[in-house]
């Protein structure tokens, strides 16, 4: 899907915005899938520190129970981390590895974060945090070492970000960087492709010279008011005018605001650096989830070219 905005995803209620009846649906939505997943042994994460240029950095391995080699994806966290208020994986993110795991996938999430001393940088101006993209591209390269030194991980390889790990998946696919980096470009070699979900793409926008080095999925939703589509819209247009023979599919999903791809209800979330008002909206949008996750599937079949099987379900949302 290249370019387009799925405008059947409506999922309004008219009763409100933020109303009780759409709390309700959500409530339900959950009970179904946890339902579904208690049907199967739900991942369970395998902590690590992992050796990186910039010390602090850990990760959560799930490995897929297989006697084969199988394709890894590593996961990229958001601008508040990975980890829940009481420093335990968000039940998203154990429920992707369980997804990820059940199609055969090694799943390793990555916490740049909580072993350098940081909780969260939304709040804080980009100059000003503790920690960037560049930093965290660096993040993927040394986790692709460490993979490779892995038993059952096979020579496929693919990343995943969500909003500020989508910025880094911007960044990790810079083919001026990677001309920077000789022992990057080495180590990249071993990647297939990339998805960002909801990224900022204004600065990649603006460089008269960015170009991508490898396949790329985007996807965004139409009312985000954190990480604005439009400027990923423009972005895919000229990377495909710029990079003809590149693939880059980009999609933007109707109805969905920030993080359309989880299962919170939406709210109104303060105290966000880079918005005008201060604010966002954030929250998931049940039909969005299915989409989105059936064309990441559908990326990562055609980029290491096997079939992946079971695809995630959603159906009872």
């Amino acid at each position: 899907m290249n370019g387009q905005t799925m405008n059947a995803l409506s999922w309004k209620n008219g009763i409100s915005r933020f109303g009780m009846s759409r709390l309700c649906n959500w409530k339900t939505a959950l009970l179904l899938l946890t339902s579904s997943l208690s049907l199967a042994a739900i991942a369970q994460p395998s902590p690590v520190s992992l050796p990186s240029q910039r010390p602090g950095l850990q990760a959560y391995w799930f490995p897929a129970p297989t006697s084969t080699t199988q394709p890894t994806l590593i996961m990229l966290h958001g601008c508040s981390g990975t980890l829940s208020k009481q420093g335990r994986l968000t039940p998203d993110r154990l429920s992707d590895a369980t997804l990820f795991n059940q199609a055969g996938i090694h799943l390793l999430v990555l916490d740049s974060f909580s072993g350098r001393g940081i909780k969260s940088i939304c709040e804080l101006a980009r100059d000003f945090r503790p920690i960037n993209e560049r930093d965290r591209r660096q993040d993927v390269i040394d986790a692709l070492v460490w993979l490779k030194q892995q038993p059952g991980v096979g020579t496929q390889f693919a990343v995943l970000g969500r909003s500020h790990g989508g910025q880094t998946v911007l960044t990790l696919l810079s083919d001026a960087l990677a001309k920077q980096d000789p022992n990057g470009v080495e180590v990249l070699a071993n990647l297939q492709g990339a998805i960002a979900l909801y990224p900022g793409c204004r600065q990649e926008l603006a460089d008269p010279h960015y170009r991508i080095s490898h396949p790329l999925l985007m996807l965004t939703g139409a009312l985000d008011d954190w990480t604005a589509p439009a400027p990923c819209a423009a972005l895919h247009q000229k990377l495909r005018e710029r990079q003809p023979e590149m693939r880059f599919d980009y999609t933007s999903y109707a109805d969905s605001y920030h993080g359309f791809d989880g299962t919170a209800p939406l709210r109104v979330r303060s105290q966000v650096a880079n918005t005008r008002s201060g604010q966002a909206t954030v929250g998931g949008n049940p039909l969005a989830r299915q989409a989105a996750y059936d064309a990441i599937f559908s990326f990562l079949e055609q980029i290491w070219q096997r079939p992946l099987s079971p695809k995630p379900s959603f159906s009872a949302q």
